[in-house]
């Protein structure tokens, strides 16, 4: 395990852990706070690619993300998000398309309509959830794909509709951190899927 120090915009350190060898793959926790629960995560994947998390602040994720991308000299890489760090990862692949290789979403959470630009992003993505499909908050209405809102209001639905190189995994009972609950399924469906 190697821990890294980065000086993002304004002196604002970042910190890092990378673990494992191969293909960088760059974690994007959900939370303020929340880089810990990458712990097993980490673990999981690391026996096939170069894990990296970082702790990331509320404000200023993207250019943090970039100031950790430049002092790790990655010039093209895969992003994993959970929750909300789903909605960072997808801002920085269609920002920089030129160096994600690769996008996973894991419990998408965010907004209710795609960013501009999803259509064009010529990225592949994993979207998983470990709810039932086009859940909200855990509501759901019965029907596939309908979320408590109605259908497609579930970000994992909105981006499924908006990107144009997508694979879709649900891991019924899941929940909200798939790793933990399904670690086989979950890290079969990933590295699978950063093996593409």
């Amino acid at each position: 395990m190697e821990e890294h120090e980065v000086i993002a915009n304004g002196g604002h350190v970042v910190r890092a852990v990378e673990l494992g060898a191969g293909e960088p793959l760059v974690l994007c926790h959900g939370g303020s706070g929340w880089w810990g629960g990458f712990d097993a995560l980490a673990g999981l994947l690391a026996v096939r690619v170069r894990v990296i998390r970082w702790e990331q602040r509320e404000s200023g994720s993207l250019a943090d993300l970039e100031a950790l991308r430049a002092h790790l000299g990655l010039s093209r890489f895969a992003l994993l998000g959970h929750a909300g760090g789903a909605e960072v990862a997808l801002r920085y692949a269609l920002a920089n398309p030129e160096l994600v290789s690769s996008l996973v979403a894991v419990s998408a959470t965010g907004p209710r309509e795609a960013p501009a630009g999803c259509r064009g992003l010529a990225v592949p993505t994993l979207l998983v959830d470990g709810t039932a499909a086009g859940a909200v908050g855990g509501a759901v209405d019965g029907a596939p794909g309908r979320g408590a809102a109605g259908p497609g209001s579930a970000p994992a639905d909105v981006l499924a509709d908006a990107l144009p190189d997508v694979a879709r995994v649900v891991l019924p009972g899941a929940g909200h951190v798939p790793w933990e609950a399904s670690p086989g399924s979950f890290g079969w469906a990933v590295l699978a899927h950063l093996a593409r």
